[in-house]
């Protein structure tokens, strides 16, 4: 072990910290711009990401073990990931032509003259969205690398819940203001009569502050357990109840109010399915937890309890929500839009299902597969699922869906391996079973602001899966 001077151990200590901040101050600026879904948003963000992980790595360069993606058993989903990764940016070069897309062919037959063909049908969207998928990556390693110590990871997480809150307040001041963050950005109103905050997209809203209502409802929980009296009886139990959420650690269960309401007041139905299915989620793990220690606790009881506020929320702002659900059950089925792209989707994974048709490019193939047309620009397939697949092929798109699920379920085993702090492990899977649920009637994690929450949350779950002894 190398013994390093106080000095040098402060400027370590002074670089790691400033890598955090900024990487804080990132998290904290990406929603705004309309959560970094505009022209400069992926290059901006991978920029910004860098410059962090950068700064960390120059900070940490004379301890090469902060720096290392570990334990050894990660290096085989994050080797999967990267494969996936790797192809994505290879379809945008003209390395392969006997793989090149029919369309290039096509188009120098019209144009009269010889095209330079890839496998991505537009190289420039593929480029763009390999970089912010890259981007994600990064921010989960920074994310992991920072999360080793216990303080740094709590930090972390509470800046991820303290700034989803103030973007509710935000959102409701918009609403009461009648004002569209479009209009901020983009000078010009445009129609949106849900929720949605500082992005464009009520659904994509309704992702984000899901994310940061499960890291609260985690961690007001976790400190919970801490605090609850459960060996005196109920009386003691109830007092203690009562005095834990009305002392200091009210701001929790305040900010995890604010974060339900907006899911809520947002009207997105995939939103709020997901949001309950990573609830869902938590609940089994925690009684998986009560079982397990083979006694008698108190804190599911408070679970329960604690939760009627939180469905009281949901209720009376939830008006628009039910109307939606109600629409879809009247109809008895689900919209015709989603159908005719999914179908699309389809066709265009029968094409090339090996190769893709290059990632990103859905809006650039959809005329070329699809049976219907509507009056929008089609640029999304509103299933991430079949837009990954259709892009970069089915083995890249597989290696990415293993990768992810390797990562869950390691965090799901630090639940039950760690003695304490088990929050940040289960917040990581959740944030999965969140996404995973979500990402089958949208694509919100493709908005750099909720992609960078989703990996910033995994990142922090992946790192406190071990004990500190093994860390």
């Amino acid at each position: 072990m190398v013994s390093l001077s106080p000095a040098t151990s402060f400027r370590l200590a002074a670089g790691s910290e400033l890598a955090m901040w900024l990487f804080v101050l990132v998290l904290g600026f990406a929603p705004f711009p309309l959560g970094l879904a505009v022209s400069w948003g992926a290059g901006l963000s991978a920029i910004l990401i860098a410059a962090c992980c950068l700064i960390w790595v120059l900070a940490n360069i004379a301890d090469v073990q902060v720096l290392l993606f570990r334990p050894a058993i990660l290096w085989i989903p994050s080797a999967l990931f990267g494969v996936a990764l790797l192809w994505a940016f290879l379809q945008a070069f003209p390395l392969f032509p006997a793989w090149n897309h029919p369309a290039w062919e096509m188009s120098s037959q019209v144009l009269g003259r010889s095209l330079v063909g890839t496998v991505s049908i537009d190289p420039w969207r593929t480029l763009t969205e390999a970089t912010k998928l890259a981007t994600y990556a990064g921010a989960c390693w920074l994310a992991f690398s920072i999360s080793r110590e216990r303080e740094r990871a709590q930090r972390l997480f509470d800046a991820v819940i303290v700034i989803g809150a103030l973007y509710v307040i935000y959102a409701f001041g918009l609403a009461v203001a009648d004002v569209a963050q479009a209009r901020l950005i983009y000078h010009q109103s445009l129609p949106n009569p849900f929720l949605s905050g500082p992005f464009m997209l009520h659904n994509t809203f309704a992702t984000y502050c899901g994310l940061a209502a499960l890291a609260a409802v985690s961690r007001f929980f976790a400190l919970s357990s801490s605090s609850l009296i459960e060996n005196k009886g109920p009386r003691r139990f109830f007092l203690s109840l009562i005095q834990f959420t009305f002392d200091r650690r009210a701001p929790h269960l305040i900010a995890a109010l604010l974060l339900f309401s907006a899911v809520a007041a947002s009207a997105s139905r995939g939103g709020f399915a997901a949001m309950t299915a990573g609830l869902i989620a938590m609940a089994v793990i925690s009684i998986g937890l009560a079982r397990r220690r083979e006694r008698r606790s108190w804190s599911t009881i408070a679970m329960g309890i604690t939760l009627v506020p939180f469905l009281a929320f949901i209720i009376t702002n939830s008006e628009k929500l039910a109307q939606r659900f109600a629409a879809v059950l009247d109809a008895g089925t689900v919209d015709d839009i989603r159908l005719a792209l999914w179908a699309a989707a389809v066709r265009m994974i029968e094409s090339a299902p090996l190769r893709g048709l290059g990632l990103g490019t859905f809006q650039d193939a959809y005329p070329l597969y699809a049976q219907k047309v509507f009056p929008f620009l089609m640029d999304k397939a509103h299933c991430d699922y079949l837009e990954l697949a259709a892009g970069i092929g089915l083995p890249a798109a597989i290696c990415c869906w293993l990768a992810i699920g390797c990562f869950a379920l390691y965090c799901l085993r630090g639940v039950f391996v760690r003695h304490r702090d088990r929050f940040f492990a289960m917040t990581g899977f959740c944030a999965v079973t969140l996404v995973a649920v979500h990402s089958a009637v949208d694509f919100s994690v493709q908005i750099p602001a909720v992609g960078l929450s989703f990996a910033t949350l995994l990142g922090i779950g992946l790192a406190q899966s071990r004990s500190s002894a093994s860390r």
